[in-house]
């Protein structure tokens, strides 16, 4: 593809693709975790425990694990935007009828296939800009989308238990996955006019040898394991925190509404901007020093959540949320830079795999501690988990630190 075919910035085709990308990246988190605050009232529903209705969170991220490394070697006929498209509408379209299922098994299993079709979704928006759009505005881009993925994931969050309050849950579900109708109806005006192999290759042969091939020269690659490790690891703790947390305060001597409980995630804010500083913090402390740090801070306030305090307890989740994204950032960050250069997507979707394993484990043995041994179950497992992570760094080879601490201080300048 030539210069002259790619987006530039502040093009009318640019601007089209721009607002496709941030709504995609709305979309995206709006199916995902439009469950999390609405566990006791998915319990009552059908008659189970907290538990059971857990895995309406820990399926559709496990789908979403299991799908996303097969469904990026997919190649749809139209190109990268068709099949963003094409994804998202039928993870919508499964979402439209989520909450009309009879038991709690369909609702997990429209759930596990919500998580399994998204995972196309992120991979193609990606390649997409890549393909797409002028170098020198390819950064911008993908904020926009990361954008989209904060918005999504606070709207996913919030507006269903707010909707519960008025309605029930089942309205608040089915309104999510309206507006991820709108979006996805809404792409279809937003392609951009096709050219010949603008829109990615059609046919890549030998695609999936090349991704398993790639696969193993990075999980050769010292220090990338690890690094995926600790992504699941954090993410274990960071669903953890907030799926059972979701339920402790819906509980005596809290009594907050679904809609009360869902404001708790307006504290999501705070990653976006702990996410910003992390480079930062990286190039003048190191990956492992910064990694290390984010731990000792997620156990402070893991420890301030044992509190009867509401106040306190928010101060703590609000902790819990920084470190997470410090940690996070650093450890996604360290995956790419110590990957061979030809493995460092496949290497980056190996993360992302691990993560939202993490997310699924965090969210339903988290809510299972809590219903069964309570609150302090929950910690003392999220500070177990943490102590694993931290032990894999302080055993981690002085090279691999090395090298990561070095790429990181010359990407930060």
């Amino acid at each position: 593809m030539s210069n002259q075919d790619l987006f530039t910035r502040g093009s009318a085709p640019y601007r089209r693709l721009m607002i496709a990308v941030f709504l995609v990246g709305i979309a995206i988190f709006l199916m995902m975790y439009n469950t999390q605050g609405l566990l006791p009232q998915i319990a009552a529903t059908y008659g189970s425990s907290e538990t059971d209705a857990s895995w309406t969170v820990s399926a559709t991220t496990l789908g979403m694990a299991i799908g996303f490394i097969p469904l990026s070697t997919v190649a749809l006929r139209r190109g990268y935007f068709v099949k963003m498209t094409a994804f998202l509408l039928a993870a919508t379209a499964v979402g439209l009828l989520v909450p009309f299922a009879p038991t709690l098994g369909w609702l997990i299993a429209g759930r596990f296939a919500q998580g399994f079709l998204i995972s196309a979704v992120p991979a193609a928006a990606l390649a997409l800009i890549a393909h797409r759009v002028d170098p020198i505005a390819v950064v911008d881009a993908t904020g926009i989308y990361l954008a989209g993925n904060t918005i999504g994931g606070l709207l996913s969050r919030v507006l269903p238990g707010l909707l519960t309050d008025v309605a029930n849950w089942q309205v608040g579900l089915f309104v999510m996955s309206a507006v991820c109708l709108v979006c996805g109806v809404l792409l279809l005006f937003l392609r951009p006019k096709p050219q010949p192999g603008t829109d990615g290759p059609v046919v890549v042969p030998g695609a999936d040898v090349r991704m398993r091939q790639a696969a193993r020269d990075s999980l050769r690659t010292p220090g990338v394991w690890v690094w995926c490790a600790t992504g699941a690891l954090l993410m274990c703790c960071f669903a953890a925190a907030y799926t059972a947390l979701g339920v402790r305060v819906q509980q005596a001597p809290f009594n907050l509404s679904a809609g009360q409980a869902g404001a708790i995630f307006l504290l999501y804010v705070i990653g976006t901007i702990a996410t910003a500083r992390t480079r930062v913090v990286v190039s003048r402390y190191g990956a492992r020093r910064t990694v290390l740090g984010a731990i000792a801070l997620l156990v402070v306030g893991f420890a301030l959540t044992l509190s009867g305090s509401l106040l306190v307890i928010l101060i703590g989740v609000a902790i819990i949320t920084g470190a997470f994204f410090i940690g996070h950032t650093t450890a996604s960050s360290s995956v790419s830079l110590l990957a061979p250069p030809h493995a460092r997507s496949t290497a980056s979707a190996l993360y992302l795999t691990a993560y939202y394993v993490g997310s699924s484990i965090g969210s339903t043995g988290s809510t299972t501690l809590f219903v069964h041994d309570g609150w302090a179950a929950v910690v003392i497992g999220a500070v177990a988990a943490l102590a694993v992570a931290a032990g894999l760094h302080l055993h981690a080879s002085r090279k691999t630190v090395s090298v990561v601490a070095a790429q990181h201080h010359i990407t930060a300048n």
